[in-house]
């Protein structure tokens, strides 16, 4: 029987990939599911590894498993050499001219921020090969966990809400204004459109709205687009919190009237990047959204400060 060498190489990268992810999301159901492979299979290259290694990754008991410390350092190196690999990949793609591929995701302010950006917006898209995704924190970080983004600009959540495989880097504080229709609010409109009650936003309106706000928070209409919120206001349809770059043209021309909430007023929604893999265009969309989220709170502290006084 002729001899066939096996691809040695690409099997422990796989394999570790696989344990990595295993390892991370603490169960062979979940670990299956965002892999794309059956859990036979999944064992199987859990089994190849540990016989590669020599060494036992994993102790089962019943439904769930301990590793070792055997695992926990193949974790720890699994890490740092696919880290590594996908570095290499970007600097080759520099050094050989071409554009690697950048998978952003965003809400939808953020995304409008990075849009309206022109500098920053040229200089990702001179580096690399653009590619946005729009959608709710939720969402977002779940396509950052199962690697279908580089990274995502969301809300930003406890640790313990995080899965362990995500790392978080707080950008800044984004305002978030209460307003509505000049007249339509006056003439007796006073119904609340809030974000979705299961976002992290809801429960930080809310609580501007405990802290400083002369009206209940009574919620009757919720909605996952701030675009349709902001449509429903101008409509005469209700009041929303919303971010302040949606509403500044309403403000300036007097078309919308501001309803102080929070402790300054408006309130203050942290955001976040979120990330399985640190990757350079990090640091360049991290350091432009902050000092755009910086800009932005000052301007509307002038705004206001000017209608109030």
């Amino acid at each position: 029987m002729a001899y066939r060498p096996e691809r040695t190489q690409a099997s422990m990268d796989d394999r570790l990939r696989h344990f990595k992810v295993l390892v991370e999301q603490r169960s062979f159901t979940v670990a299956s599911r965002q892999l794309r492979l059956s859990q036979p299979a999944l064992s199987v290259s859990l089994s190849k590894l540990e016989k590669q290694l020599g060494a036992i990754l994993l102790i089962r008991a019943q439904n769930r498993f301990e590793v070792t410390a055997a695992g926990q350092a193949t974790y720890q190196y699994a890490c740092d050499r696919l880290r590594g690999d996908q570095e290499f990949r970007q600097q080759l793609a520099v050094a050989s001219g071409q554009r690697s591929l950048l998978r952003i995701g965003a809400i939808d302010s953020m995304a409008d921020m990075i849009c309206d950006d022109a500098t920053l917006f040229g200089l990702l898209d001179r580096t690399y090969e653009l590619s946005m995704t729009v959608n709710d924190s939720r969402s977002l970080l779940a396509a950052v966990d199962r690697l279908e983004l580089d990274f995502a600009i969301t809300v930003f959540r406890p640790e313990a809400e995080l899965p362990r495989s995500i790392h978080q880097r707080m950008v800044g504080d984004e305002a978030l204004v209460d307003v509505s229709r000049s007249d339509g609010f006056l003439g007796g409109d006073r119904r609340l459109i809030a974000y979705h009650r299961d976002s992290v936003t809801f429960g930080i309106v809310r609580d501007a709205y405990d802290q400083a706000s002369l009206l209940p928070f009574e919620p009757e209409m919720f909605s996952t687009s701030p675009q349709t919120m902001l449509r429903l206001v101008r409509l005469g349809r209700g009041h929303a919190t919303l971010p302040y770059p949606m509403v500044k043209d309403g403000l300036r021309d007097h078309s919308l009237v501001v309803h102080p909430v929070g402790r300054d007023g408006y309130a203050h929604r942290p955001i976040a990047i979120v990330y399985r893999q640190l990757h350079s265009g990090v640091s360049i969309v991290l350091e432009h959204v902050a000092a755009a989220l910086r800009k932005q709170t000052g301007e509307l502290d002038g705004l206001l400060a000017d209608m109030w006084h």
